[in-house]
């Protein structure tokens, strides 16, 4: 079973330092230990950076799975590949361009439709894949 999840960093929205310890916090909660974050960026720091979402989503394997705010199967409904790769966008740049037709496309349900920024994102999806897989 492996897990990778790529990010991209909030530039200009959120301070690196607090932004950086939101996503190592949920990942170390899950035992995720394979993330990347584009672009890289020496003041905030993961175990992988690459320069491009592309260049990260190249080198990664699993199944891809795009978290999307206005599109996509609904996470209470979607079942997680065993090998998966999670991408999270940011607030400046789409993720349309990327997705493939073989690409899973996932929105989080909620009351309201809202855009969370990833990395508050990031845990509803962790532990519903935790509670299907056990992470």
């Amino acid at each position: 079973m492996s897990v990778t999840v790529i990010g991209m960093w909030e530039l200009d929205w959120l301070l690196p330092r607090l932004e950086r310890r939101l996503w190592k916090q949920t990942l170390a909660a899950y035992g995720i230990k394979n993330w990347a974050m584009v672009p890289g960026d020496t003041e905030r720091g993961s175990p992988l950076e690459f320069n491009s979402l592309e260049e990260a989503l190249t080198k990664s394997h699993g199944t891809r799975v795009f978290l999307r705010p206005d599109s996509g199967i609904p996470l209470s409904e979607f079942d997680h590949p065993i090998d998966a790769v999670y991408i999270f966008g940011n607030a400046k740049e789409s993720l349309r361009k990327y997705i493939r037709q073989e690409d899973n496309v996932v929105t989080i349900d909620c009351p309201q439709a809202t855009d969370m920024f990833a990395c508050v994102a990031l845990a509803p999806v962790l532990h519903s894949r935790f509670v299907q897989h056990g992470c």
